[in-house]
């Protein structure tokens, strides 16, 4: 299969709110009532199989967000730090994810995740250009264990690796 999608990510009203809240004697937050949506451009191709009771799937993508909205991160005192929202300009995807999916035993599932790709943004911010690169990845591991027909306990693992941003990593 393969598909291209465009997609919209619209700020969140704290993140336009443009009266400071504290969150502690440190840090203050404030809006951006300016913020514009991200748009996500997303080209994927991927395939799946089946090895009896397996479920593996394979994806590569590419992704680009315009619009990047990121936490802005300035000292304001000494000891206080202002935490604010910018569009700092576009990020760039390409990577590839694995998923395998199976049943060990007739009431337990197991939901293996790995993500790995190339990540680039670049912009401008406090009139400065900038362009920051990182190889980052992602698993994940959902067990989900069945104990009656209307019952179930789930227990999640991920880790996602660092990550660059406008400001650092």
């Amino acid at each position: 299969m393969a598909s291209y999608s465009r997609r919209i990510e619209r700020p969140r009203g704290w993140a336009l709110e443009p009266f400071p809240t504290w969150i502690d004697a440190n840090n203050v937050r404030i809006g951006n009532p300016d913020l514009l949506p991200e748009f996500i451009d997303s080209y994927e191709s991927g395939i799946q199989t089946y090895f009896g009771g397996i479920s593996l799937s394979t994806e590569v993508y590419y992704r680009i967000k315009k619009n990047k909205i990121e936490f802005i991160r300035t000292a304001i005192e000494e000891n206080v730090t202002l935490t604010t929202f910018e569009n700092v300009g576009k990020d760039y995807s390409l990577g590839a994810e694995v998923m395998l999916n199976f049943d060990p035993l007739e009431f337990w599932n197991i939901n293996l995740m790995g993500n790995a790709y190339n990540y680039r943004v670049e912009g401008v911010l406090y009139d400065e250009p900038f362009s920051k690169t990182s190889f980052n990845w992602q698993t994940r591991m959902n067990n989900t264990l069945k104990l009656w027909s209307s019952t179930q306990i789930q227990f999640n693992l991920n880790y996602n690796s660092p990550s660059v941003s406008s400001q650092g990593r």
